[in-house]
């Protein structure tokens, strides 16, 4: 669907959504890995207010994830308690991705009601990996859909984007440098 970024666009999938009875993946996508904001706090307010309440999950990177909670996240307690936090808000679920963290690995961690489902997997060397938070987000949908409980949806998708980045993607990269 892409990055909703206006507050009547927001309302108006939140409407349209509504009346669909499937698992709504929710991704803001309003700070990217690259630290820029895309979203004016008034439309991520939007997305908290009208789309987490309806989520089965919401998917977001440190960054998000931190702005959400209210402190930064610094460690992998850090996470849980974000998740936690965001979790309150109204998703059944919460995935926060660890990829713009330091460190040789990557630590996704999935809050599926009470349980913490970790996911740990070797750092990839692609230096931009724009719009990866879309795709692992789509990648969950995808396997969702194709009834795969939410826990093996995430690691599923976690693979697939890994597998992705390390093929190349995206083909063509998203900005100059």
């Amino acid at each position: 669907m892409g990055v909703l970024t206006s507050v009547p666009a927001v309302r108006t999938v939140a409407r349209a959504l509504a009346s669909v009875s499937v698992p709504l993946v929710v991704d803001p996508g309003f700070a990217p890995r690259s630290g820029v904001r895309l979203l004016r706090s008034t439309v991520v307010d939007a997305v908290v207010r009208d789309l987490l309440p309806s989520a089965a999950l919401v998917t977001l990177n440190l960054l998000e994830a931190s702005a959400l909670a209210g402190f930064p996240i610094r460690s992998e307690s850090d996470a849980k308690a974000a998740a936690r936090r965001i979790q309150a808000l109204g998703p059944s679920a919460v995935l926060v991705t660890g990829g713009c963290a330091e460190g040789e690995t990557v630590v996704d961690g999935l809050l599926d009601g009470r349980t913490w489902h970790r996911f740990e997997s070797p750092r990839s060397d692609i230096p931009h990996a724009c719009g990866a938070g879309g795709l692992l987000s789509a990648a969950v949908t995808a396997w969702l859909a194709r009834g795969e409980t939410l826990p093996d949806a995430v690691s599923r998708a976690i693979s697939f984007v890994h597998h992705a980045l390390a093929a190349g993607w995206p083909a063509l990269p998203l900005r100059n440098e």
